[in-house]
């Protein structure tokens, strides 16, 4: 993962600020890619490859990695990514950039030229998933992600934390469909966390809201 500095000031980093995934089917890194020793294993398997986005991004995502040792990270950093996930140096569950420059780099790898964050992929045929708040903080986000990979291409998504102004703005179109109780309890789960907004196109060129 590849976090870029913003300008912009923003209230909290709250994990994504902004994030940009490429297609699950161009993420597969070769053998070929790989020139270090030890990491053949980033080519045992598909990856998930991410821009991330916020003031100061690189030493943020960097102190919630933790040390590149997983065991160490257990002794130094209990509550970082590789203490929970990480089995030692090199299956150490997330890779982060250490300078503008690298993070640029590896950008580049992966997205290329790729329209920046925010930009979605409007000219093909897409359609909005929310994974709401409950499934996020429970810590189920992650599998619907798989499942929603299986048959779709995600093409963009960010993490967003709505007001209740925001989310009944949203869910307008079921006012006066739904009762009152109904309506406000929908609006009070889309404001009750984070909720991630996923843009997913059908890879064979079908409706993907069918």
């Amino acid at each position: 993962l590849a976090a870029r500095q913003s300008g912009q000031q923003q209230s909290a980093w709250q994990g994504l600020a902004a994030v940009r995934c490429c297609s699950s089917r161009s993420s597969t890194v070769t053998s070929a890619d790989v020139k270090q020793p030890g990491h053949g294993f980033m080519s045992s398997g598909r990856i998930a490859a991410m821009e991330l986005v916020a003031p100061a991004a690189i030493q943020k995502w960097r102190e919630l990695l933790g040390p590149t040792d997983s065991d160490q990270a257990r002794r130094e950093a209990p509550h970082s990514i590789r203490a929970h996930f990480g089995t030692n140096k090199t299956y150490n569950a997330c890779h982060g950039s250490d300078a503008p420059d690298t993070a640029a780099q590896e950008i580049r790898y992966f997205f290329g030229q790729a329209p920046p964050v925010g930009k979605c992929d409007l000219g093909r045929n897409t359609t909005l998933g929310v994974i709401k708040p409950h499934s996020v903080l429970d810590g189920t986000a992650g599998l619907m992600l798989d499942c929603i990979q299986e048959t779709f291409d995600i093409t963009a998504l960010q993490l967003f934390t709505l007001d209740k102004i925001a989310a009944a703005e949203f869910y307008e179109v079921y006012k006066g469909v739904l009762s009152p109780g109904e309506f406000n309890a929908m609006v009070d789960e889309l404001t009750s966390g984070p909720c991630l907004a996923l843009e997913v196109a059908d890879r064979d060129g079908a409706n993907p809201v069918e």
